[in-house]
């Protein structure tokens, strides 16, 4: 009887102890409604609300304009976020929200200061500021000086030329555009898009030999090379291509992770990109769907599984995929697209205005 009742008693504990792992899981995954708005030029264009792990508000102002973006992310490792809001050197403002549906309506987040949790970012950071280049002739290379920021950022792009010869752009800065500076790399520069700060990302998207590393930091003096390595073992084989179309997957490239992204490109349409992205830490970057402000991405970590987003979804290449890599295939010289680069293309800001800048379009 003893016993029994012992077995009765532990039964019982176990379930209410499931019930509650369950709820508190359930908690932890319950996604929340938000305001899905951005600027087109001058005007405030509001969608269909939309939902994910966190809100975001992000506020800045660029050339006499006020700009402000509203929407959610899904499948970043909020571990590493605070939700809150952070404000930077020039006055933009990020804020992450999960308390409750609808948390990144302005007046919500800006009615009074004490009510929101405010975020620090690392303050006024010394970064190193140079442009050099294999195919830059010494007297045009800037020389090299400092700059001020949140965060300083070092970029690298290797390309191969039609002739076969190998080129490499090295530069340092204060990042392109400032009010992009946060700790959530949420903009549509390279790095960005759902990235971290303090870490270094490769990315493979145009062409089998290219790629561009894109690294961010946040000490003095720390962007005067790549200021974290990115490991090059444990990487698979991916698909390579700016398209969707699976008979274009001619090409391939090697990461810690393949890669499929969607994104609306204004006065473009829907574009897709396949490639490969690595991280300096194995904890910055995981398989799975993440969504952010709009752009979907799909990350899986076997073989060729970037054939198409079922392959992805189900962790498993085609079989039509490994066939196109049976046999050597000659490489394709494909034309550069100015928006081959994961969204990350610099000469396009928010709201589709193009900006002329004295870079590569892959920064």
């Amino acid at each position: 009887m003893r016993l029994r009742k012992a077995l009765d008693c532990w039964m019982v504990k176990s379930i209410q102890i499931f019930i509650l792992c369950m709820f508190k899981f359930s908690e932890n995954v319950q996604a929340v409604r938000c305001i899905n708005c951005k600027n087109n030029e001058k005007e405030l264009v509001c969608e269909e609300e939309c939902e994910g792990d966190f809100c975001v508000l992000w506020k800045y102002r660029e050339m006499s304009t006020d700009y402000k973006i509203q929407g959610c992310v899904t499948g970043i490792d909020r571990s590493k976020l605070s939700m809150g809001c952070r404000t930077n050197r020039v006055q933009a403002t990020l804020c992450l929200c999960d308390s409750n549906d609808f948390c990144n309506e302005d007046r919500v987040q800006f009615s009074t200061v004490n009510t929101i949790d405010q975020v620090p970012l690392p303050g006024l950071t010394k970064c190193h500021s140079f442009t050099e280049a294999s195919f830059m002739a010494q007297k045009q290379v800037k020389k090299p000086k400092y700059c001020f920021s949140d965060y300083c950022f070092y970029t690298q792009t290797n390309s191969t030329t039609y002739s076969g010869r190998k080129e490499t752009l090295k530069s340092a800065s204060c990042g392109q555009m400032p009010q992009y500076n946060f700790d959530l790399l949420i903009g549509s520069l390279w790095p960005g898009t759902g990235l971290f700060a303090d870490a270094c990302y490769e990315l493979q998207t145009q062409g089998k030999g290219n790629s561009m590393l894109g690294c961010v930091c946040s000490t003095d003096g720390c962007n005067s090379q790549a200021p974290f390595h990115v490991p090059s073992s444990k990487l698979v084989t991916c698909h390579l291509v700016n398209s969707y179309d699976p008979s274009t997957s001619n090409d391939f490239c090697k990461g810690q992770l393949c890669l499929i992204q969607k994104s609306m490109v204004p006065n473009y349409g829907v574009q897709y990109l396949k490639g490969c992205i690595s991280a300096s830490a194995s904890d910055q970057l995981k398989a799975g769907y993440r969504k952010v402000l709009g752009v979907e991405q799909w990350l899986c970590s076997v073989d060729f599984c970037n054939f198409d987003v079922s392959s992805v979804n189900n962790v498993k290449p085609r079989s039509e995929s490994v066939q196109l890599f049976k046999q050597p295939i000659k490489e394709r010289k494909s034309p550069k697209s100015a928006y081959a680069t994961l969204n990350f293309d610099n000469r396009t800001g928010v709201g589709g205005r193009v900006k002329p800048r004295i870079c590569p379009s892959t920064l």
